[in-house]
């Protein structure tokens, strides 16, 4: 039997062991394949985020209304990206119940 630099002999080292998805890694193997192309986009959405964000600040309507359709897409999305996408997903919807409570205010829905 002829053992290795560790000790265990090359039957034992050789062995595979299962494969246990990394905690850094998404849920769908394509993502992680075009890695390069998600950080683009990703880069291209925060750009997006920041103009309505802008836009929120300056008490405009269009910054308003991106920052809501940006929400929406975010938690539809944020599925396809765990686990990542946990942390974003809530605090997406946090943020889209903040500027629908602070557009709306105390209006009621009326029943005619």
């Amino acid at each position: 039997m002829s053992f290795n630099k560790t000790g265990f002999s090359r039957k034992h080292s050789q062995r595979t062991f299962p494969r246990y998805q990394m905690p850094g890694r998404f849920k769908f193997p394509y993502f992680q394949d075009n890695l390069n192309m998600m950080i683009v986009i990703g880069a291209i959405y925060g750009v997006v985020r920041t103009i309505g964000a802008i836009g929120l600040l300056k008490n405009k309507m269009w910054g308003f209304m991106l920052s809501v359709i940006n929400c929406v897409i975010t938690m539809a999305l944020m599925m396809f990206l765990l686990p990542a996408g946990i942390l974003d997903g809530v605090l997406a919807s946090s943020a889209l119940i903040l500027m629908l409570t602070q557009y709306y205010g105390d209006k009621e829905i009326s029943g005619s």
